[in-house]
């Protein structure tokens, strides 16, 4: 397989795995920014995630968490947003897209991802600090392209592996 360079063709082979391998690359890409969380229940259930013995009864736990802290951080006013809340949002949405159960309609679709956007999104928003008129733009674009050249290796590595 030749090595995923661009966007396309990462969404493309992402999106061609079945769902476990898609856990398993997902799972790494979470792993990608737990340093912008200290809530043990998320770090846990990114471990479960990438545990390939997990059953979906051991998602039920973390994904029912990682569900209710995307919610109870879920910002709407954007005027108002505590960017702190707002990656934890951000972290919790990636851990629960990656841990649904099986039996949800389109399980699996898009999977991955949906994770790497979740996970770009809480980097962006971990950039911002102190609010948006300090935002430094270009330090935010460099990191955002760090992380999804981290997830292209991520994916690159894992397809060399199986």
């Amino acid at each position: 397989m030749s090595e995923i360079t661009d966007v396309e063709t990462f969404k493309r082979t992402i999106d061609s795995l079945p769902i476990n391998q898609q856990r398993q690359i997902a799972s790494q890409f979470i792993a990608g920014i737990l340093d912008l969380t200290d809530d043990q229940r998320l770090i846990h259930a990114q471990t479960v995630a990438a545990d390939p013995n997990a059953t979906e009864e051991d998602y039920i736990g973390p994904y029912k968490y990682s569900r209710h802290a995307a919610v109870e951080n879920l910002q709407f006013e954007w005027d108002e947003v505590d960017p702190t809340k707002q990656v934890k949002h951000f972290v919790a949405k990636a851990c629960a897209v990656c841990l649904a159960p099986s039996d949800f309609s389109d399980r699996g679709h898009h999977l991955a991802w949906n994770v790497a956007h979740y996970c770009n999104c809480a980097r962006m928003c971990a950039t911002m600090g102190e609010g948006a008129a300090h935002l430094d733009l270009a330090a935010t674009e460099k990191l955002l392209e760090q992380q999804v050249e981290a997830q292209f290796r991520a994916v690159n590595d894992f397809l060399d592996q199986h």
